[in-house]
């Protein structure tokens, strides 16, 4: 077992988090059981036997203790596994390995002709680490497979080179584990590999060579084809779209019918929607689906459907009206209005509209499009249920087919921000679509929340309908023209805490020595005090002087120091909580105010504080002079609304006495706020909030953090936890790690926040993400004082790069993968009128080079690789042009089109 103990300053100053990470060592076992699934030799195999090469002369190298596993070595060093030979040193101590506290490379020399090199490795490195925004939580490591890690490199004899994440012939999976495993990689046809190196890039991990050996023939291992997530489809021509409904038991979907995706989908006798009510049972719910109710007429014209209904049953006393109005040849809004005429109040859960079992030509050829956490475009098997806000900020989900080349989306038309669930995914009966809003009590004559929805048949694939609502979105949208360009330019956004001392340009001073970039402070912990709390009235400043006056006067003071030195700063504030002992608002105006749970209890978050609710327009009018007084006294650069944006479900709010329906989502809620402060504040001071909110909210602010890319990672929205859903990570469903938000709403400003720990033996892969979408960096204090060499190397060089070409990465005239020329090459395109950037990702596990990016070309432009600082060769065919050019596993890079530079 091994104990390492970190010492790390926490919040407040005068305490030290003493962190323990325990490591186990490998089991023995696992080393001893991949033996046993190798027959043995009796000799050294005769070099081309079969085409195959065992390769035996490692050079002596000291073992790391961690390995010291000999005991487990077998007697016979001579295998043979998959018809592949092995020959292990005969010594032990032979193994060619790295060590744990060093990043070290070792090679091997190959043979002539490899077509496929297998290669038994073991390695040892903790099962556990510290990652993301967890804390001290740790996080399980099952396997290594990102770049930053390790890799295997293979040197050609022309003087190029290819890095690889290694195939586990096993699994097969891509990735190193733990203990001792058999691994393959696979040589470009046109490469003659001459040495084979090891990476170690870990400072905590050691790697061994056990044996190589090197097939010339036909490979023996076939690498896995991954579903694709991207595709060339093909663009069938607009067409009218036709819904059929069913009344003959209860209402129901009959058939849908467009050209575009060249034959109908059949929904006949799926309900359209559910009611889920409690029965006379406590907490026994009853599904009331559409089929299930009584029919009491029909109005139905060219353009319109109309349905009334009824469900009448002991004390239940229900009627809906269900509308179809077609308001274009290819689109139809449908909407519902559900009512309790009974004499009594009704406790029920609305689904509208349901879609289940939509399929195109075939199950295979139904992909779906969900603009959720990022933006998931697949055709697996999966399913998503995410709140109005970050998890899912935009109006638009949809089906289609790539062989036709058509689809059918679905786009809410809420501009009040109807708190719900958007459900959408596929399972074995095809793609199915649902919005879920929150269980209410409706009182007589009275109805449930429901949305209108415009349903849509689109040709093309998802990005069709992705612009379909950009449109739609633009028709509404209060364009933000007061958003500041030196706003959007930042990239490097620093936050510094300022808590009982006035040490903040300290840490700002070390962003620049650190990363060469700081765009943007951030002050936090600055109202907090150990008399008053952290969170209330945002009044006290004795902290930093003598009293109140003169901490203000010294506060402000640095303040306008940074400021006049060129760098922007912004104030902290919550959206919600009050702190307990804090004395404005006054303790009987919070309990009026705050949040109230199912039980009618007041919900308290962080140690006791109570979450202000922001229907209740007293608490909005505080909040409003809290921000008006702020920007009036300090005059900050930017203000920033903590906890808005994600409406988390433990907000939902019971209380009888505000503004709302019982219960009630903060979305509507947040939003009227937000725009009142918005409206309160100079339109100079930049407002901004912790989480991506829903489009209609996004209207009243200028940016916002935002925790994407750990929650995609994760598959789950607790990116706080310790495990992976490893069915919806976007390792799978989508390993692009789009952000389709960002590029809907391009002034819109988002810093990504992902890291609060200690960035180090490759943990921090997930920075690569913001570069790829354009977007910026919330650096905590963990980044400038933890992160390594590496870590710090990718900061100064993204900045770098932003800073360069920050034109760019604010254009507005933006588009989000588009079409490469190979499967898992991934890219975004960024245009100004000078010149054109794109974004890569390579998502695949080995390099990739050739022509794999064909882009419109413009006479007297070049080509210039930003990442790699090279000119890239192309080849000019009409108006297009191929660029040749190569990027490593699971890596980065930058494109620039450009006049040329002589």
């Amino acid at each position: 077992m091994r104990l390492i103990i970190t010492f790390e300053k926490m919040k407040t100053p005068d305490k030290i988090r003493i962190l323990i990470l325990i490591t186990v060592l490998i089991p023995t076992t696992l080393f001893a059981r991949i033996f046993d699934e190798f027959e043995k030799r009796g000799s050294y195999w005769k070099p081309g036997l079969k085409g195959f090469i065992t390769i035996t002369n490692f050079e002596s190298t000291t073992i790391p203790p961690k390995i010291l596993l000999s005991e487990h070595y077998p007697l016979n060093p001579h295998l043979i596994r998959y018809g592949v030979p092995f020959d292990l040193p005969e010594e032990f101590d032979e193994i060619f390995a790295t060590q744990v506290e060093n990043e070290e490379s070792i090679s091997v020399m190959l043979p002539r002709g490899a077509r496929e090199i297998f290669i038994m490795l073991s390695a040892d490195f903790p099962d556990k680490e510290l990652f993301g925004d967890g804390g001290d939580r740790l996080l399980k490591v099952a396997i290594l497979d990102e770049l930053e890690r390790m890799t295997i490199e293979l040197m050609y004899s022309d003087g190029t080179s290819d890095q690889f994440i290694p195939l586990n012939v096993r699994k097969p999976v891509y990735g190193i584990e733990n203990g001792l495993g058999l691994y393959v990689v696979h040589p470009p046809k046109d490469k003659n590999p001459i040495t084979l190196a090891l990476h170690d890039k870990m400072k905590n991990a050691a790697f061994g060579i056990w044996a190589i050996t090197v097939n010339t023939k036909k490979p023996v291992v076939e690498e896995p084809i991954f579903p694709k997530v991207w595709y060339y489809a093909s663009k069938s021509k607009p067409a009218p779209m036709n819904i059929e409904f069913n009344n003959s038991r209860g209402l129901a979907w009959g058939t849908v019918e467009s050209a575009v995706w060249g034959e109908k989908v059949l929904l006949s006798d799926k309900p359209i929607f559910s009611l889920f009510v409690e029965t006379d049972q406590i907490n026994i719910k009853t599904e009331l689906k559409s089929t299930m109710w009584e029919v009491i007429d029909v109005q139905k014209t060219t353009n319109l459907f109309i349905a009334n209904l009824a469900y009448k049953t002991g004390n239940l006393n229900l009627t809906a009206q269900f509308t179809a109005r077609k308001v274009n040849p290819d689109e139809t809004v449908v909407s519902l209005d559900v009512k309790n005429v009974g004499n009594s109040a009704i406790k029920g859960k609305l689904f509208f509209p349901t879609i289940n079992g939509i399929q195109f030509k075939d199950w295979d050829d139904t992909w779906y499009f969900a603009s959720r956490v990022g933006g998931v475009i697949n055709k697996v098997k999966a399913q998503f249920r995410d709140r109005i806000g970050e998890l899912h900020p935009m109006q638009v989900d949809g089906f289609f087919s790539v062989k036709n080349g058509g689809g059918i989306c679905f786009m809410p038309q809420d501009l009040k921000e109807i708190f719900r669930w958007y459900n959408i995914g596929k399972d074995d009966s095809g793609g199915n679509y649902s919005l879920e809003f929150v269980e209410q009590t409706i009182n007589p004559n009275q109805s449930w929340d429901s949305v209108p929805v415009l349903i849509s048949a689109v040709a093309g694939d998802w990005k069709d309908q992705f612009y379909k609502y950009i449109n739609w979105k633009n028709s509404w949208y209060v364009k933000q023209s007061l958003r500041p360009d030196w706003f959007r330019k930042v990239f490097s956004y620093v936050s510094c805490y300022a808590a009982e001392n006035l040490n903040f340009i300290p840490q700002i001073n070390d962003a620049y020595s650190k990363f060469g970039s700081c765009d943007y402070a951030h002050l936090f912990g600055w109202a907090m005090t150990k008399q008053y709390g952290h969170w209330g009235d945002y009044s006290h400043f004795f902290q930093f002087g003598k009293d109140d006056k003169d901490g203000k006067e010294r506060f402000i003071e640095v303040i306008r120091h940074i400021q006049k030195s060129g760098l922007p700063v912004g104030l902290y504030i919550d959206g919600y909580l009050v702190s307990p002992t804090a004395v404005k608002p006054a303790g009987y105006e919070r309990e009026q105010w705050a949040i109230r749970n199912s039980t009618g209890a007041l919900a308290k978050y962080y140690n006791d504080c109570l979450s202000m609710c922001p229907y209740v327009t007293e608490w909005r009018n505080y909040l409003k002079g809290t921000y008006k007084r702020i920007a009036e006294e300090i005059r900050p650069d930017g203000l920033y609304v903590d906890e808005f944006g994600r409406n988390l479900e433990n907000r939902i709010c019971y209380a009888t006495n505000h503004n709302h329906g019982i219960p009630a989502g903060m979305a509507p809620g947040e939003g009227i706020l937000l725009k009142e402060i918005r409206q309160t504040i100079p339109s100079n001071i930049v407002l901004y909030t912790e989480f991506a909110p829903s489009d209609v909210t996004s209207q009243y602010t200028d940016g916002s953090f935002s925790y994407l890319y750990p929650t995609a990672y994760l598959g789950k929205e607790d990116w706080w936890m310790n495990l992976r859903d490893r069915e919806l990570s976007h390792e799978r469903i989508a390993p692009h790690y789009v952000n389709l938000f960002r590029f809907a709403f391009p002034d819109f400003k988002t810093f990504q926040i992902i890291y609060s720990v200690p960035q180090e033996n490759g943990n921090w892969f997930l920075l690569k993400y913001p570069f790829f979408n354009g977007e910026g960096y919330y650096l905590k204090s963990e980044a400038r004082t933890s992160s390594d060499k590496h870590a710090t190397a990718f900061y100064q060089k993204v900045f770098a790069i932003q800073r360069k070409f920050s034109d760019a990465f604010t254009s507005t005239e933006v588009e989000p993968l588009v079409k490469t020329e190979i499967p898992h090459l991934f890219a975004n395109r960024f245009s100004t009128p000078q010149y054109t950037l794109w974004t890569l990702y390579n998502a695949n596990f080995q390099t990739i080079r050739g022509n794999l990016l064909r882009v419109k070309h413009i006479k007297g432009r070049q080509y210039y690789d930003v990442w790699n600082n090279r000119l890239i060769k192309f080849k000019e065919i009409k108006d297009m042009a191929e660029l040749d050019f190569d990027i490593g596993p699971r890596s980065i890079g930058c494109i620039i089109q450009r006049e040329i530079v002589k």
